[in-house]
């Protein structure tokens, strides 16, 4: 008795994955392309993170555009000529850097 148990568990099993195997599946994958252009000359000396608005004033000059604080904690953001920097309250969560051609088409905007 239970080897006729196991017989047609084994051969449920072998139709379930025969049957399956004929089901095509499609596999996706997103590709990050990420064109990386600038070197470590070309790279500003960007405002570290725990900096205080005021120290990143003083380091780096004023922004060209500071946008006001949005949502709960507050994050504001200044923008510079070629990065943007992220504060929270009043010190830096983080600094990055604009890539190449929005740098390129906010200067033909000028």
């Amino acid at each position: 008795m239970l080897n006729i148990k196991l017989i047609l568990s084994s051969g449920i099993l072998g139709l379930v994955l025969l049957v399956s195997s004929l089901y095509p599946t499609n596999i996706n994958a997103d590709v990050l392309l990420i064109y990386d252009d600038i070197t470590s000359d070309d790279r500003p000396d960007l405002p570290q993170n725990g900096m205080t608005q005021e120290r990143v004033r003083l380091q780096h000059g004023e922004p060209i555009l500071e946008h006001g604080a949005v949502g709960e904690p507050p994050i504001t953001r200044w923008d510079y000529e070629n990065y943007s920097v992220f504060f929270e309250y009043n010190l830096v969560i983080t600094a990055v850097l604009k890539p190449a051609d929005t740098v390129k088409e906010e200067e033909d905007n000028y």
